[in-house]
């Protein structure tokens, strides 16, 4: 899921690609005759496409860091196609505006036959350059948060470690084939002591011995993932969490299910009862 980020961050690149693509186009004979009103040099023409390309790789590179690189890409090319099409509904309108004015040297006959084939055509161009931004700017905001930016993830503290634990989907687990209802669970140590941690299990109700701790968390750094069983799941049931650091000690956390994971609880509940059924 992508990393929640202001929509400030998401204008501020779609702006910068607006920027980059009207210097390329800018760099262009055709297109600088639109938006400069005069041919430009060939000095002009290497100096504004260097502006350009110099906008979109800086583009890239804000994408990258602030939604990291495999949701930044996704981002980079959703932006990428909303710019364009914005500057080219830009150029198109100020043509436009260039061949109406042209239409007052032609009669009044041949204006109107132009003007009907000219609006038809502009009509159903700029409606689809209009929708498709439009479905690609909803597709982008309406994206899921990560579960562990979410209103209803836990921040706390285990011994010295700083941490952030969420469930995947708050208040929905997953039924495996064989009829187990589970939970997928998100944890993510501060960036500081995140190498420190050896390993992180949990499970649910507290663990008799070290041997029996729970699931690990599969992923060995920043985003750590684990699966559980939530069938002997119940109001009073605890989630434990167990950390070991690099140096071999064990600290220990627990929260009350009811109290921090209630539309699980509920979840579990329904889904105990339809089955009775």
């Amino acid at each position: 899921m992508m990393p929640n980020v202001s929509i400030f961050g998401y204008l501020f690149v779609i702006i910068l690609a607006i920027i980059g693509f009207l210097f390329l186009a800018m760099g262009s004979k055709k297109e600088s005759l639109v938006l400069l009103n005069r041919e430009i040099s060939n000095k002009e023409r290497i100096l504004f496409k260097s502006f350009g390309w110099s906008f979109l790789v800086v583009t890239f590179f804000i994408c990258v860091y602030l939604w990291t690189f495999s949701y930044g890409m996704f981002l980079y090319f959703g932006v990428l196609i909303l710019a364009s099409l914005l500057v080219i509904v830009f150029i198109g309108f100020k043509a436009y505006k260039k061949e109406k004015n042209n239409f007052e040297n032609i009669s009044s006959k041949e204006q109107n036959e132009n003007l009907e084939k000219f609006d038809f055509v502009k009509i159903v161009g700029i409606l689809a350059l209009v929708l498709l931004p439009l479905g690609v700017a909803y597709s982008l905001f309406t994206l899921p948060k990560h579960p562990l930016v979410s209103e209803n993830a836990i921040k706390d503290k285990i011994g010295e470690f700083e941490f952030v634990l969420a469930e995947h989907i708050s208040g929905k687990g997953f039924i495996t084939p064989q009829g187990m209802p589970m939970q997928t669970f998100h944890l993510r140590f501060c960036e500081s002591c995140d190498l420190k941690i050896k390993y992180a299990y949990l499970r649910v109700n507290k663990p008799r011995n070290l041997s029996n701790l729970g699931i690990v968390f599969d992923s060995p750094y920043w985003d750590r993932t684990s699966t559980i069983q939530l069938n002997n799941l119940n109001d009073k049931s605890e989630l434990w969490l167990t950390v070991l650091n690099s140096n071999g000690e064990v600290y220990q956390k627990s929260w009350n299910i009811k109290e921090n994971f209630p539309k699980t609880l509920e979840w579990l509940e329904k889904y105990k009862m339809e089955n009775i059924k």
